[in-house]
C-alpha cells in the first residue's frame, strides 16, 4: 500500500460543503485524510467521511496504533490514552 504526504504546492484542494476549501495532507488506496483552515480534519475512507477535531483525530490514531500492535501480536507496554491523558475505555 502506497501513502502520499502533501508537499508544498502539490496538496490537492477540495470544496467542503460548510467548512469551505480543505487540503489533502495524505492519500492511500484505501482513503485519504484532509485538513479544514478551519482545523476540522476529514478522514474519508471509500463511501465514509469522518470529520473530527485534532484531538480527536489525534485519539483515533493511538487507538489503531494500539489495535494494530495488538493484531501484529505485540504487546503493548500501555493502553492507549486519551486527550486528557485517561484511558481510553474498551469498546465490546
Amino acid at each position: 500500500m502506497s501513502h502520499q504526504q502533501g508537499k508544498p504546492g502539490s496538496a490537492k484542494r477540495t470544496h467542503g460543503d460548510r467548512h469551505g476549501d480543505a487540503v489533502t495532507i495524505a492519500s492511500a488506496e484505501v482513503g485519504s485524510v484532509s485538513v479544514c483552515a478551519c482545523g476540522v480534519i476529514t478522514l474519508t475512507l471509500q463511501y465514509i467521511s469522518l470529520r473530527l477535531e485534532p484531538g480527536a483525530f489525534r485519539e483515533l490514531q493511538g487507538l489503531l496504533h494500539f489495535s494494530q500492535r495488538k493484531l501484529d501480536g505485540g504487546a503493548a507496554h500501555a493502553a492507549p490514552q486519551g486527550a486528557g491523558g485517561a484511558d481510553v475505555a474498551s469498546v465490546h
